[in-house]
């Protein structure tokens, strides 16, 4: 998304269970996602890493701003808070268990209220800053996979 924005070309090789099973032990850490640096070069893993590494290089993700770059952090880590509860599953997966489902919602809507209360407190339409960062892309990511 955040390359799609930008304007760069970029290969974006979407793989299969089936072929996630072959390819798993060839994979950095056997994961995904990964990223091929141009021309054949190094492939990376961890998708923060990678996501903070792109946001660097394409001006959405600033050191330069010490507040700034928190901000864009701590979405990023309340965002890695809910994805590792794995309630992302139930959408995914299309649970039938009312108790699993009422769960999963109460813990879509603590994570709703977190990045409301946070862009609240930026006084601006944009997640962590008063500019597009790596922070949108991630949480608007989250909600297009979910619904």
């Amino acid at each position: 998304m955040l390359m799609l924005h930008k304007g760069v070309a970029y290969n974006n090789h979407v793989i299969s269970f089936e072929e996630f099973a072959q390819v798993k032990a060839t994979l950095p850490s056997g994961q995904v996602p990964t990223w091929q640096e141009p021309q054949g070069g190094k492939v990376l893993n961890q998708m923060t890493a990678i996501l903070r590494m792109l946001g660097r290089r394409h001006g959405y993700y600033f050191d330069d701003n010490a507040d700034e770059a928190f901000n864009v952090d701590w979405v990023l880590e309340t965002h890695a808070d809910f994805w590792n509860s794995k309630t992302y599953l139930m959408w995914l997966k299309g649970e039938s268990d009312s108790a699993k489902i009422t769960e999963g919602i109460a813990k879509l809507a603590a994570f709703n209220k977190q990045m409301e209360a946070h862009l609240a407190s930026q006084n601006s339409k944009f997640l962590a800053s008063d500019r597009l960062t790596i922070a949108d892309f991630v949480v608007f990511s989250l909600y297009m996979t979910l619904f």
